[in-house]
Parts: structure tokens; sequence; C-alpha cells
């Protein structure tokens, strides 16, 4: 039987740490090319027209799928399931097309 000291073990959950955060660095790196979202909206003032997609992608290019990203982790962190979580996605995309 081996003995670990507690050194190790402090290495050790460091090198967790470390993979952890890589991980979660390149799933937020994959969410603008796995999750599609764009709104149809237009806003006619005058003769003019707004279209609400341009203003997100001017401002932040793959703004709404961060968004909506951001918002299922707050939900989760408050104790929703994923499985609500997700049925709710399919309800709000249902309802809005």
């Amino acid at each position: 039987m081996q003995c670990f000291s507690i050194f190790t073990i402090i290495c050790v959950q460091r090198y967790i740490a470390m993979a952890t955060m890589l991980g979660i660095v390149v799933i937020g790196g994959l969410i603008p090319q796995l999750v599609q979202l764009a709104t149809p909206y237009v806003l006619k003032v005058g003769g003019a027209e707004i279209k609400f997609q341009e203003i997100f992608d001017w401002i932040l290019s793959s703004l709404l799928p961060l968004a909506i990203r951001v918002i299922s982790f707050l939900l989760i962190k408050k104790g929703f399931s994923a499985i609500k979580i997700l049925m709710g996605m399919i309800i709000f995309c249902v309802l809005g097309k």
C-alpha cells in the first residue's frame, strides 16, 4: 500500500481544476458552431426597417447563442434540472415559429 502526501493530492486537484477550465473553454468555443439562433423580428419606423439580428451581429457575433448558454447555466446553478431547461427551450422554439 502506497501512502500519498498532502502535496501530491493538492497537485492532482490543481490538474483536475486546470482540465475543467480547459473543458469549459473548449465547450464555450463550440457554442457559436453548435447552437444556431437568429431572430426574424424587424422594426418598421417610417420607411426604414431595423432588423434585430443585424443589431445583435453588430454588437457581438453569435450573441443570442451565448445568451441562451448563460441563461441555461444560471438556471442549472439555481437548481433547475437540465431536462426541464431543454423542454423549456423546445417549447420556446416551437412557439416562436
